[in-house]
């Protein structure tokens, strides 16, 4: 009897090892990899928010995925937001049609406020 408990105990204890293997490698063949490529324009009020939460993202985290920025206008102040948070956080800025060459998926986000970004496109790379 003591047996029969063990080697169930052993048997679920695998089975549910094998479960989270296949759900760690299942997750990390649909993420999309590379460079999660933003293109912003016009966004002062939300754009170090918008890049922080970028960096907050599991697949960052995790080294998985990359940030690249371009700003549609680098004078304003967008533009300088975004400069500044590449020195602090290191990742790639661009000037406009730069980003394109790069990386051929391009998250436009220009014009887009708080609301609209966390439904849309930041929801989709926090689940990547």
């Amino acid at each position: 009897m003591e047996l029969y408990i063990i080697t169930t105990a052993l048997l679920g204890w695998l089975a549910y090892t094998l479960y989270l293997i296949a759900l760690l490698l299942r997750k990390g063949r649909d993420a999309a990899g590379g460079t999660v490529c933003v293109y912003m324009g016009n966004q002062a009020d939300v754009a170090e928010w918008f890049i922080r939460s970028i960096y907050r993202s599991d697949g960052v985290l995790a080294g998985r995925l990359d940030v690249a920025v371009a700003v549609e206008c680098p004078g304003d102040d967008t533009g300088r937001i975004v400069r500044i948070l590449s020195g602090e956080k290191e990742f790639s800025l661009f000037e406009g049609a730069e980003l394109a060459k790069v990386c051929p998926l391009v998250l436009d986000v220009r014009g887009m406020d708080k609301k609209a970004l966390l439904v849309g496109p930041l929801n989709c790379i926090m689940s990547c």
